[in-house]
């Protein structure tokens, strides 16, 4: 997924997309009650015809205060690296909770825990133990070899892990594009997809509803 990111943000900006890293959206400012107008970020203020929130485990704090606001929460997951020998693993291997991806050059990562504890990106030694204990439990071999990285990330969760996919039910320029818990890399074109019909103005590549911002409501 990084060397996939990497490729994604190197394929924008040679289509002429302007790319500002390490900006901070402060306040989603708006005109007039059914309209946004831009963005007030750390590097001064953005005009936009359309603003796509896909902040992932942060974006209901962006949306503090509009109507309608997104259940989005943070799960913690944490994961381990082992190295080994390139190819002494060539499947991705999965037992129970614990999964196994093998990379060319042997490194082994695994994964990976669920955890309600809010924006904390820490690691614990909990976490790790039982980390490789289930890697273990599938590779006893594993027990041969040394854990060289642990790291945490911030999943961002949904009710019944259905993502958040469309147009503010009142707002027309506003879009929310997150909440794919742990599958973000595998919905990713699919959900560009839907919302870039919407933004468009384009007949849905499939029914819209179950992602809609005020389901259930």
């Amino acid at each position: 997924n990084p060397r996939l990111l990497k490729a994604l943000s190197i394929a924008l900006e040679n289509s002429g997309v302007s790319i500002f890293k390490h900006t901070e959206v402060q306040v989603i400012t708006s005109s007039r009650g059914d309209r946004i107008e831009g963005l007030r970020t750390t590097r001064g203020r953005f005009v936009a015809g359309s603003v796509v929130v896909a902040a992932g485990a942060w974006s209901g704090t962006l949306l503090e205060g509009f109507s309608y606001k997104p259940e989005i929460i943070p799960v913690r997951g944490q994961m381990i690296v082992y190295r080994t020998p390139p190819g002494f693993v060539q499947h991705l291997l999965l037992k129970q909770d614990c999964y196994i991806i093998p990379r060319r050059d042997g490194h082994l990562l695994v994964g990976s825990t669920v955890e309600y504890v809010g924006f904390d990106k820490s690691t614990t030694e909990e976490a790790r133990r039982t980390l490789e204990a289930g890697a273990r439990q599938i590779i006893p071999g594993l027990a041969n070899h040394r854990v060289v990285e642990q790291w945490a990330g911030l999943r961002p969760g949904a009710p019944q892990a259905i993502p958040f996919i469309g147009p503010h039910p009142d707002i027309k320029n506003l879009y929310l594009n997150s909440g794919h818990f742990r599958n973000g890399l595998a919905a990713g074109p699919a959900s560009a997809r839907l919302l870039a019909d919407f933004v468009l103005g384009r007949t849905p590549i499939l029914p819209p509803e179950p992602f809609a911002w005020d389901r259930g409501l």
